[in-house]
């Protein structure tokens, strides 16, 4: 009798095992985009009234995460499958709401997801433009953080558009930039912004970079507003849904492999990820341990990190795939080119 109702509870535990959703998601590798190559019979980069070079051989592979158990219409991550998907090395097995926040819906989260992927094509298609030489002229510039304990605390804010520096126009991030770097700290300089549909004025102490240079700094995050304008028209499209910003660089990397002659890759398969901003700054990202299997399976020969990702990711590489890292755009060409040993633009210069 005790162990017919040892067995009978047994099952009970399995079958719950099997069933009972847990607050859990689980994080794969997903699936690889080539932005050299096509999706749904169309190139993923498309090009209009300028001549194109798309390459015949080769890959430059953008990485995903695909998430299991997510909310919504989704089925949720059994207990059983969190198990399983927990002593799986390539799988990442998180609490939901590293997600998706309590409060929010997986439809109001994926339509973020979605923004962000477009605004990292903007911000790709004008780095890669501005790396071949082309003028690019954006339609405002956004301070996106202000630094804590930083000069322009205080005295700025996010989401401010600034408009001028010492009373000249701003025309880009570079450009204010490189007007503040010319200043010694402990210049005063003004700026002038428009906050919430309101004209302001500030005057801002520069401050010294903290990275050792020397520069004269204010401490503000900086981006780019589009519609912009540019030399020609650029389109990125996927045929499967992808959200996020992740797809930044590679996206750069596509693009200047098109409008150069010959092939960048040199027939090989080289994978990557990383945030791109328009001044060609690479930033780091979510996920990379499922990215660097996803890239390893399809057969990359190596894998372009972030700086911010490098720590992570050589905790444990895949054996047989270069990590080369990566700062900006101009860094990850250089490895590219590394990799390849391309004799062909942009690597001769």
């Amino acid at each position: 009798m005790t162990l017919a109702v040892s067995a009978g509870l047994l099952v009970l535990m399995l079958v719950a095992a099997a069933v009972l959703p847990v607050p859990y998601i689980a994080l794969t590798p997903g699936p690889l985009y080539d932005t050299i190559g096509e999706s749904g019979g169309k190139p993923v980069i498309g090009v209009v009234d300028r001549p194109v070079f798309h390459p015949k051989t080769g890959h430059l592979y953008l990485t995903t995460v695909s998430v299991i158990g997510a909310p919504g219409p989704y089925q949720p991550l059994t207990l059983f499958e969190a198990m399983r998907y927990w002593v799986d090395s390539s799988v990442a097995v998180v609490p939901r709401e590293v997600e998706y926040p309590p409060g929010r819906d997986s439809e109001e989260i994926e339509a973020e997801t979605a923004e962000q992927m477009v605004e990292s094509q903007d911000a790709a298609e004008i780095a890669a433009l501005r790396f071949l030489g082309e003028k690019v002229t954006t339609s405002g510039l956004i301070a996106t953080s202000v630094e804590k304990g930083l000069p322009a605390e205080g005295r700025l804010q996010p989401e401010d558009e600034i408009k001028t520096l010492d009373g000249t126009p701003v025309t880009s991030a570079t450009d204010l930039r490189e007007r503040i770097r010319a200043h010694t700290p402990g210049d005063v300089v003004t700026i002038s912004y428009v906050r919430a549909g309101k004209a302001g004025t500030t005057t801002i102490t520069t401050g010294t970079s903290p990275d050792g240079s020397g520069r004269a700094i204010v401490g503000i995050g900086l981006s780019e507003k589009c519609p912009c304008k540019t030399p020609f028209d650029i389109t990125i499209g996927l045929a499967e849904n992808v959200g996020g910003p992740s797809a930044g660089l590679m996206f750069s990397l596509g693009i200047i492999d098109t409008l150069t002659p010959g092939e960048l890759t040199r027939g090989l398969s080289i994978a990557g990820t990383g945030t791109m901003d328009v001044d060609g700054r690479v930033g780091p990202i979510g996920g990379i341990k499922q990215k660097l299997v996803a890239a390893k399976r399809k057969g990359a020969v190596a894998f372009l990190v972030p700086d911010g990702n490098w720590d992570e990711a050589n905790v444990a590489p895949p054996t047989g795939m270069q990590l080369r890292r990566v700062g900006d755009l101009a860094g990850a060409i250089a490895e590219l080119c590394a990799v390849t040993k391309s004799t062909e633009q942009p690597c001769t210069g």
